[in-house]
């Protein structure tokens, strides 16, 4: 697991040996569910052979919203491993095998990881008004759809006859 998660070839070789082994019709990479968070500040730990995990919230306040970004696929945290090995794949398989990137944190899930799940469950029941509610929902999202729109535009195979 903990090459897998950072390693775009290990990632590649994974799937393509199952590929080969079982005939899928679809392949389904999914590096982790803390990648995003990650990406955006939030910190990680991955103990051997087990799927990551989020030990600390990248905001400690909702006051630090203004200080986060939306992510950008191509440099940030291991997006760009996950990229690389979606586009390794495409290039093996081209059109003849279905691929899913997957980058499954959509914004209220991806919100408490940011922010930290208790405290973001706590803010929305006693502060549901604060404006930097809507602001980490909107980062969140956005960061969603340009991982997702990263992932389409990696997934297109570079070489494709037909």
């Amino acid at each position: 697991m903990e090459v897998y998660r950072s390693d775009p070839e290990a990632m590649a070789r994974a799937h393509l040996g199952a590929l080969e082994k079982y005939g899928h019709d679809c392949i389904l990479i999914d590096i982790d569910t803390t990648m995003l968070a990650e990406a955006m500040g939030a910190t990680s730990e991955c103990a051997p052979n087990e799927p990551g995990r989020i030990v600390a919230p990248a905001i400690r306040s909702l006051r630090d919203v203004d200080g986060l970004k939306v992510v950008n696929p191509e440099s940030d945290g291991r997006i760009p491993a996950l990229l690389e090995g979606v586009r390794l794949i495409a290039k093996q398989v081209g059109r003849e095998v279905a691929i899913r990137g997957n980058a499954d944190q959509a914004a209220f899930d991806l919100a408490c990881m940011v922010r930290g799940i208790e405290d973001f469950l706590m803010e929305l029941a006693s502060d549901s008004e604060n404006p930097a509610i809507g602001r980490l929902l909107e980062l969140c999202y956005q960061s969603h759809l340009a991982v997702h729109r990263a992932l389409i535009a990696g997934g297109r195979p570079l070489h494709f006859h037909g």
